[in-house]
């Protein structure tokens, strides 16, 4: 009996210390804003881009929140903006200031549950667009009705004084920082020719192609060297006689 009492009075201690929530602590839900970090999302006119946004919650009203800012691998994280939730636990942030590049953007709420904690890795463009890679012909043949290969003729051939089939390739890379590489691959005879244009001020890539006849097959990547990407574009296939 005293071994029970001495328990409960343990328990009581425990409870007395620290206290018990006022509600069940479930998991806290975020919802993070669909956005495009650029320029173009700046709220005011100051060094690096001032971000103004919403995360959605299923907090308590009045429970305070922290937005911190990561850069890069760089696990030092600094206080960028605080928000307290609203009743229905949406947490508005503004004036957080983000640099250009990689960011992970990180929010902590505390409250009688403990901390929860949420981040998203983001990265904040300089406004001169964004990597890609669209293959089109500067005079692009029609295409069939029946769904089948389309055909480059003579009044396709840009200098009909030269042998083959002159055709301009413009490849749109989003970027003027934006290598190129074009692939043409002949079907028939089983060679292959590779360019490598740079992506001009306006982020395309122009290359004069000279085609031999049969099935030709075209194909682009473009490479952003800072943060290693790499998309490409569909592969184009045309008859060309």
């Amino acid at each position: 009996m005293k071994f029970v009492v001495f328990m409960l009075s343990l328990l009581f201690v425990a409870t007395s210390c620290h206290g018990e929530p006022d509600r069940a602590c479930n998991r806290v839900r975020f919802g993070w804003p669909e956005f495009q970090l650029d320029p173009s999302a700046d709220t005011r006119d100051a060094e690096g881009i001032q971000l103004a946004f919403d995360v959605r919650s299923d907090l308590y009203a009045n429970t305070h929140a922290s937005l911190f800012l990561r850069i890069g691998d760089d696990e030092t994280k600094t206080l960028i903006a605080e928000a307290t939730s609203q009743p229905d636990g949406l947490l508005s942030f503004s004036d957080a200031t983000v640099p250009l590049g990689e960011v992970v953007l990180i929010v902590e709420a505390r409250d009688e549950c403990g901390t929860h904690r949420t981040g998203r890795r983001l990265y904040v463009w300089d406004g001169l667009g964004v990597p890609r890679c669209e293959l089109t012909l500067a005079h692009p043949p029609e295409q069939p009705v029946d769904g089948g290969i389309p055909v480059l003729g003579p009044e396709d051939d840009e200098d009909s004084d030269l042998a083959g089939m002159q055709v301009r390739v413009i490849v749109e890379a989003g970027r003027p920082d934006m290598e190129v590489s074009l692939f043409v691959r002949d079907r028939e005879q089983d060679e292959s020719q590779e360019f490598f244009p740079q992506s001009d001020a306006n982020g395309q890539a122009e290359v004069l192609v000279t085609l031999p006849l049969g099935e030709q097959a075209l194909r682009a990547v473009c490479y952003w060297e800072p943060q290693e990407l790499r998309p490409s574009s569909a592969t184009h296939v045309f008859i060309v006689e």
